[in-house]
């Protein structure tokens, strides 16, 4: 039976050699290209320059679709996965910054821009949440872990405080209630 049968129905050995080869190759060149492209937004998120940034394409490719932004006007901070923008895969993740404004802030006239924190692989909620540290918020911004443990490494070594603002007696309160008689009295309206 020749090689090139017209009604052969099943792919040849040789055939399949080709397609698993073409898909390995396929798939190395892809995998070199996310790894360069995390290389790129590593460097981003650790430098964040207003000067340059990835595009939209290269943090997609990455697999660091959400990005981080920070309202000065209000002292907020959100998320968004910049895979739902209809914005050209080549733009910059920077040029999205002029698109962006706090709906809580738009409303003034003096609205500041926002500040772009980083690109991540997941939702602000989904990291968090892996470090087995409950979310907490102070002042209108989500605290990281890292700050949190900063905020008990400092009660811990205090030992005169003089005031605290209820919402840090409310964070010391749900995380470290052994920390509580460090504070001072709460004040009676």
């Amino acid at each position: 039976m020749p090689e090139d049968h017209p009604y052969r129905k099943t792919p040849s050995v040789a055939d399949l050699m080709r397609k698993r080869a073409a898909d390995e190759a396929a798939r190395a060149a892809n995998e070199a290209a996310r790894k360069a492209a995390l290389q790129v937004v590593e460097r981003w998120n650790a430098e964040r320059s207003r000067l340059w940034s990835p595009t939209i394409r290269c943090a997609i490719t990455a697999g660091t679709p959400w990005l981080d932004i920070y309202c000065p006007g209000c002292l907020t901070s959100r998320a968004i996965d910049i895979r739902t923008l209809d914005r050209h895969p080549h733009a910059s993740v920077g040029s999205l910054v002029l698109g962006l404004r706090c709906s809580w802030c738009r409303e003034a006239s003096n609205a500041p821009m926002p500040v772009l924190t980083g690109l991540h692989a997941v939702p602000p909620a989904a990291r968090w949440s892996k470090s087995r540290m409950p979310i907490e918020f102070l002042h209108g911004r989500p605290l990281s872990p890292e700050e949190l443990e900063m905020i008990r490494r400092e009660l811990e070594s205090l030992d005169d405080i003089g005031a605290v603002d209820d919402e840090i007696r409310g964070i010391v309160a749900r995380n470290w209630p052994h920390l509580l008689s460090k504070l001072p009295p709460e004040e009676d309206d």
